[in-house]
């Protein structure tokens, strides 16, 4: 096994734990992060080991090393102190102490809003402010409509045994949040419960003193809630039991504040280049993942400075940007420009 097949080894390795730690199986990994591994097909190769001959090595090991940054990037981006200035993280904070404030039966905070906005990083942060209180747990595409499944889930992330019945498993939980007191559970990806999990939600918030924060795709949720009429009934009772209004100022995608605010903390000058610059890259960044895909963007771009030995800049990191962003049409006329200006 030369180099690079090691490495493939490696990184097909770490990537399977990370499936199997989100509880998807091969189709909705694959489809979740197809830029990174390919298709379905694809990623069975790559998980069995079963890829030579089918996968050229080089293609395969650029589009794996892209998804360990992509993952790196994320993963320590709820560690930099310029984490709390970003304008979601203080308006979902003061939504959060909203929440904590509510003496009434609205005892859930809503989070809608697509991937890359940092909902589960601000999860995080908040777990962490106090972990014996505050449960974090994402649901399972497979736990959809299965009210079972979702309790248990809960069941094991509170440490409990799980219940064979699923009434048994209820009335466990139940008991087991009120001996708990004013727990807050974070549950992400919500709309993978379909409404089952506002069934849930609304059950424990009449049963027990737990208070809950749902964060969901806002396209997601909007399907959930409107799929039958018992759905939009269901929908309604959930929604009485949150604290409104609901927060989705960001269901279209990332804010030029957001933008602004996170190239700020990596040391980019405020300047009237800069404000044309976000203007531009909002559109792109909020049909591309938003802050996870700058955030990558950026580390390219710091990369980038330091191989070459100068200071990061701001056009830098647009063309990093860009070129994540773009499709291979777009990047193959870049590079094409490219060449034609070297030779004039």
């Amino acid at each position: 096994m030369d180099e690079t097949e090691q490495q493939i080894a490696a990184l097909v390795k770490r990537f399977a734990t990370f499936q199997d730690s989100l509880h998807i199986g091969d189709r909705a990994f694959a489809a979740r992060y197809k830029k990174f591994v390919g298709s379905e097909k694809t990623w069975k190769q790559l998980r069995k080991g079963a890829w030579l001959g089918h996968i050229k090595p080089e293609k395969a090991l650029k589009g794996l090393l892209a998804f360990a940054q992509f993952l790196d990037a994320a993963s320590s981006f709820d560690k930099d102190d310029f984490f709390d200035t970003l304008p979601f993280v203080k308006q979902a904070n003061v939504e959060f102490e909203r929440l904590l404030g509510s003496r009434r039966d609205r005892r859930c905070l809503t989070v809608l809003a697509p991937e890359g906005i940092g909902k589960s990083w601000w999860a995080s942060s908040i777990v962490q402010e106090d972990p014996q209180r505050r449960i974090y747990l994402r649901l399972s595409h497979t736990w959809r409509e299965k009210s079972y499944h979702i309790a248990m889930g809960l069941a094991k992330r509170l440490g409990m045994t799980p219940e064979k019945n699923p009434a048994n498993q209820m009335d466990a939980l139940i008991s087991k949040l009120r001996e708990l007191g004013e727990t807050v559970i974070i549950l992400d990806e919500g709309h993978n419960g379909g409404v089952a999990v506002m069934k849930l939600i609304k059950d424990l918030i009449d049963e027990t003193p737990a208070r809950f924060v749902y964060m969901a795709f806002p396209t997601e949720f909007d399907v959930v809630r409107t799929s039958s009429i018992a759905a939009v009934a269901e929908a309604r009772q959930f929604l009485r039991r949150c604290v409104r209004p609901i927060f989705d100022d960001y269901r279209h995608g990332v804010s030029p504040k957001d933008i602004m605010a996170f190239l700020l903390a990596h040391g980019i000058k405020s300047s009237g280049e800069l404000k044309g610059i976000v203007e531009d890259l909002t559109p792109k960044l909020i049909h591309n993942y938003n802050l996870s895909t700058l955030a990558d963007a950026v580390e390219e771009a710091k990369e980038e400075a330091e191989d070459e030995g100068v200071p990061l800049t701001l056009q830098m990191i647009r063309d990093s940007v860009y070129s994540y962003c773009s499709t291979p049409s777009e990047r193959k006329a870049a590079e094409v420009a490219r060449k034609q200006a070297e030779a004039a």
